[in-house]
């Protein structure tokens, strides 16, 4: 013969046993009141489960690593100001038609390497 046992126990919070919660963690099951619940993607967490779980490395875009200094940036505003201060001790004029972009010379002459440096004066 089994016994009758009496009715289940209310579910109560793990972090506040004198609240009954029957909303569950959806990583681990327990009981969360509703000041103990975090919301996640899918239902809610319990804050033990949100603190030891992992945080995704940030990628750009491109799926490259996050970077702390743009050192490529650095070195083109850097190339920048070196040209347009060259460019001041040349004269404006002078350091237009050797290497600014003119595209008879690049039809007619080969001056493949004026696409690049035109890029750099002012």
């Amino acid at each position: 013969m089994t016994e009758a046992s009496g009715p289940a126990p209310e579910p109560v919070c793990s972090r506040h046993p004198d609240r009954v919660s029957y909303i569950q963690c959806t990583r681990c099951g327990n009981p969360i009141c509703t000041e103990c619940m975090i919301p996640a993607a899918v239902g809610f967490q319990c804050p033990s489960c949100v603190s030891s779980a992992r945080v995704a490395p940030v990628h750009t875009p491109a799926g490259g690593a996050e970077i702390s200094r743009p050192y490529v940036t650095y070195a083109l505003i850097g190339i920048n100001i070196a040209v347009f201060l060259w460019q001041l001790s040349l004269g404006i004029d002078q350091s237009a038609t050797s290497w600014g972009m003119w595209p008879v010379g690049i039809a007619t002459q080969g001056e493949y390497w004026s696409l690049l440096s035109s890029a750099f004066l002012h």
